[in-house]
């Protein structure tokens, strides 16, 4: 009897302890309070963004993929934020979007994220912008990549840039 109990009681364990607490965020607040206390500021800030990003140059690129064995473009610039600062972006390039303040091309600096339209009139790519008119990315075909923002290319498929609100 006291077996059956034993046996009873593991079970409860093993699926309770399965269950996932993970919660979806869906408000700005939520992502700032991510933020890590953080010594860097301006200039010094952007430079660590793009230093994590680069480090990131040549990963095969992986839909849905958020690691050093396969990473996408909005699981990049995800990634690097929460990495370098512990700013939670949403997951996708189109949430992200919707999420940082609005800049014009002209404006771009160091660590802002560039959105694409590709094949579609909805956001669905992002770059970092590392500067002197070049961003890094994950290429479908590539991976991880540099390119210029200047390129046919992604002149014809720009469709905004912005920036981190709580950092900048």
């Amino acid at each position: 009897m006291k077996l059956k109990h034993f046996f009873f009681i593991i079970t409860i364990l093993l699926f309770t302890a399965c269950s996932s607490s993970k919660q979806s965020v869906t408000n700005e607040n939520s992502y700032q309070s991510t933020l890590n206390q953080t010594k860097l500021k301006g200039d010094k800030l952007r430079d660590a963004i793009v230093n994590e990003a680069l480090k990131w140059k040549g990963v095969k690129y992986k839909s849905g993929g958020e690691s050093r064995k396969g990473i996408d473009c909005s699981g990049l610039t995800m990634t690097v934020y929460n990495k370098v600062v512990g700013y939670k972006l949403p997951r996708n390039s189109a949430a992200q979007q919707k999420h940082l303040k609005s800049i014009s091309k002209k404006k771009l600096k160091k660590g802002d994220l560039i959105f694409f339209s590709i094949k579609s009139k909805k956001v669905n790519h992002v770059g970092l912008y590392i500067g002197n008119g070049k961003m890094i990315h994950a290429s479908k075909s590539r991976g991880v990549a540099i390119d210029n923002i200047s390129d046919k290319y992604y002149v014809k498929h720009y469709h905004s840039s912005g920036r981190v609100k709580a950092l900048f």
